[in-house]
């Protein structure tokens, strides 16, 4: 419902915005507010961009919102459709996303932008923890594996490892059965965040084995690169092939502890291999700041043949 009267809301303005604006930049999610601001941009003759970062309505039915074969389900893929038909350009979070979203509409209208992470974590000043550290921050939804988390902490706890959690969501109640060695900071302030992250020694981004995670590249992702510190993610997806890819992490399969705990045990007793992977993160970050996102998706807008 809160996306349904942003959506009215806005669209209301959008509908003012001739002749004072040639061009609507929409950002998805929030998806049902997209899906209006779409259509009163086009009742206007407004050209508008598309920045999506999740596919609907494919989030909702692995989320178990609603069903996949349901009339609900067909009738916001249609929309959906329509959206993407109507657009002038689409940017996409992931390649994963691109793919999906080109198959549905003419491929020369969408691009692949990675999300990035503030250029501001380059530089900034890092103490890291005395005992060895694992990290996992963010919303904790449907699609986050906090049952894997708890059992990662667990197994650790006798090697003198702590697991630091920071974030919320319907999921945060299974951590209330976590050993000593989990600290749950709840929700804090984004640059609370990057400091006490930025103190640990390994970043993990554990997710469900589903299509959508599959497709995903996290943010909590970009934010360990951006601070030097090796990743390791659950599923095998996009965010796990490129950082096995450009040597800064590995990917393993959802659930399995046991190679979870090898991969960390590794990591703890051999400082030089941690170094080294911290210093594949350190080389290619630069690349992908925000910054640098918004100067390819600001030339995407340039380049745009308006009426």
């Amino acid at each position: 419902m809160g996306e349904l009267r942003l959506g009215i809301k806005a669209s209301v303005a959008v509908l003012s915005l001739r002749p004072k604006a040639s061009l609507v930049i929409i950002s998805s999610p929030a998806y049902l507010t997209a899906l209006i601001l779409a259509f009163a941009a086009r009742a206007r003759s407004l050209p508008y961009i598309l920045e999506i970062r999740d596919i609907y309505p494919e989030v909702y039915s692995g989320a178990g919102l609603i069903r996949e074969g349901s009339l609900v389900f067909a009738i916001l893929s249609r929309l959906s459709n329509s959206m993407y038909s109507g657009a002038s350009h689409i940017i996409a979070a992931t390649d994963g996303l691109a793919r999906h979203i080109a198959a549905r509409v003419d491929n020369g209208k969408v691009s692949c932008v990675y999300n990035g992470f503030p250029e501001t974590l380059l530089n900034l000043e890092i103490r890291k923890n005395k005992r060895f550290t694992l990290c996992f921050h963010g919303v904790m939804g449907y699609f986050q594996d906090v049952d894997t988390l708890v059992a990662v902490a667990r197994a650790v706890e006798s090697h003198q490892i702590d697991v630091l959690v920071i974030g919320y969501g319907r999921k945060e109640i299974i951590l209330k059965d976590a050993p000593d060695n989990l600290h749950f900071a709840g929700r804090l302030p984004f640059l609370e965040t990057i400091k006490a992250i930025s103190a640990c020694h390994v970043g993990l981004c554990l997710r469900i084995d589903d299509p959508i995670s599959q497709d995903s590249f996290p943010v909590k992702v970009w934010e360990y690169i951006g601070l030097g510190i090796p990743a390791i993610i659950t599923p095998h997806c996009e965010a796990g092939a490129f950082v096995e890819r450009h040597q800064c992490g590995f990917q393993i399969e959802t659930g399995n502890i046991e190679t979870i705990l090898g991969k960390i045990l590794d990591l703890r007793n051999n400082r030089m291999r941690l170094e080294e992977l911290s210093q594949n993160c350190r080389k290619i970050a630069p690349a992908f700041t925000r910054e640098k996102a918004g100067i390819k998706i600001a030339n995407i807008v340039y380049n745009q043949k308006l009426d």
